[in-house]
């Protein structure tokens, strides 16, 4: 009888992770020449070359996030100094200063990564302390949250694409599922 259970229980986990990755929203960008899927429909925001789409689900514990820059779009002076980067030090000093600007941020793991069509990337792991206040009857106190923030970073054709799911600490046990969703649906076009 156990075991009937133990089949059950583990047969709904998988129906439930195939439901949920095969209704996610197709995104796809014509002008980065890259798509990608998120479980619902982003939000887009563009500013001069820099685009960027987000959602969050779960009440705002899941937030995901896809940022796109065309450094060919920048002034000329900018354009030479970009096309003689060493993307092993670009990668390095992008990781550098997110954890100097951020002093409350723990580097948790640092990966190379690589695309479908040979694409290389890093992943970046970060552990984070975030303040939020709490309005309770007349009394605004403030506590910390942990939060989990997974990013893929890629340099390509003197473009960056940052691709980046955050987790409050209390959905930890749902971040795999969609972590893995919407990395393995990243394809940057060549």
């Amino acid at each position: 009888m156990r075991k009937i259970f133990f089949f059950w229980f583990i047969l709904s986990i998988v129906v439930n992770q195939i439901q949920a990755q095969s209704n996610w929203f197709e995104v796809e960008n014509t002008v980065g020449n890259f798509n990608f899927k998120m479980p619902e429909e982003p939000i887009f925001h563009q500013e001069d070359s820099t685009m960027m789409y987000l959602t969050s689900i779960m009440d705002t514990t899941i937030i995901m996030q896809a940022h796109y820059t065309d450094q060919n779009q920048s002034d000329v002076l900018a354009q030479k100094e970009i096309t003689s980067i060493d993307i092993n030090a670009f990668y390095d000093n992008f990781v550098k200063l997110m954890l100097v600007d951020n002093e409350n941020f723990t580097l948790e793991s640092l990966e190379d990564v690589t695309l479908n069509n040979n694409i290389k990337g890093k992943e970046i792991g970060i552990k984070y302390q975030e303040a939020v206040e709490n309005d309770a009857e007349d009394q605004i106190t403030k506590s910390l949250q942990t939060r989990f923030m997974f990013m893929r970073i890629f340099w390509y054709n003197q473009r960056t694409y940052i691709f980046t799911i955050d987790c409050l600490n209390t959905s930890l046990a749902d971040l795999p599922t969609y972590k893995n969703t919407f990395f393995q649906s990243i394809f940057i076009h060549n």
